[in-house]
Order: C-alpha cells, then structure tokens, then sequence
C-alpha cells in the first residue's frame, strides 16, 4: 500500500471516529422528526410533537418500503410502524434521504397482528442510539449508515 494511500485510510478513520464522538456529544438535544419524503406513498401521523404512527408505503411481495426525509425519535417519544392493514409484511425498510444523522432516543415498535416484522432502518448519514433507545420489534432489527451499501439499496428500492 503506498503512503498516500495508508494517509487516506488513517484520514478515513479519524473522520469517522471523530464524526461518531461529535454525533454522541450532540446526541443529547434529539428533536423529534419523522417526515416522510413523498416518494413512497408513506404517510406519517403524529398525534403528540413526539409520537409518530407511520403506515402505507410501497408493497412488493411481503416486503414493505418507507422513505423519509428525517428519521430521529427524542427520549420518551415513539415511532410506530403499524401494519394492522397490511398482514402479509414480514419485512420493512425505511430509507433516509435528508442530509441529517438520525438520532433514536426513543422507541421504535412494528405492530402486526399476524407475524413477526423484520425492520431495516438505512441512513446514509449516520444512526445514533441514545442510552433511552428502545425496540420493540417482532422480527430481527438492522441498522446500516455509509454510501456504498446505501446505494446498492436505493437502487433495489427504486426498481419498485
């Protein structure tokens, strides 16, 4: 590996250490935003400034696909991905196309009433879970942040 190379990893590294320390001191201040981004027919009520029921979306197969601009739950608030309506999804994903990190200081639940829900949470810009975070998911919950795998999955999201 040549120098200038083995310089741009360590850049690498520090940035993003640096830029997760950074993201944690900030994290304290979580204000409450789901918004949806109006490209996947996904459609978010809140009745309090904190509680947020997400439903709708775009359906292919068993899986069910949100975009939002923003996705950050403050401690004490909630976000409910409610499927009640839609029995046969067993998979969501939710993709963040804003600029911002998403902050989760609160609870993220899926309801279904037939089956356990996987949850696919991807932020090209970052997720960081404050120490109030919780889940309440009946499937497996994953979280992805960076470009490369971002791409690949809107992509697929796309092809809808």
């Amino acid at each position: 590996m040549g120098t200038l190379e083995a310089d741009s990893q360590r850049w690498a590294v520090r940035s993003t250490v640096f830029g997760s320390l950074f993201g944690l001191l900030v994290c304290n201040a979580v204000q409450a935003q789901v918004i949806p981004d109006g490209s996947l027919n996904t459609i978010v009520t809140s009745p309090t400034s904190d509680n947020f029921t997400i439903t709708n979306g775009s359906a292919s197969g068993s899986n069910l696909f949100h975009s939002f601009t923003s996705f950050s739950i403050p401690t004490n608030g909630s976000a409910v991905f409610d499927l009640v309506n839609t029995p046969n999804v067993s998979t969501i994903f939710g993709r963040v196309t804003g600029s911002n990190l998403s902050n989760i200081d609160g609870l993220i639940k899926t309801v279904n009433n037939s089956n356990p829900v996987s949850l696919f949470l991807l932020n090209p810009n970052g997720i960081i879970f404050g120490s109030k975070a919780r889940l309440n998911v009946g499937g497996s919950f994953v979280a992805k942040f960076g470009y490369p795998f971002y791409r690949q999955a809107i992509a697929t999201i796309n092809q809808l």
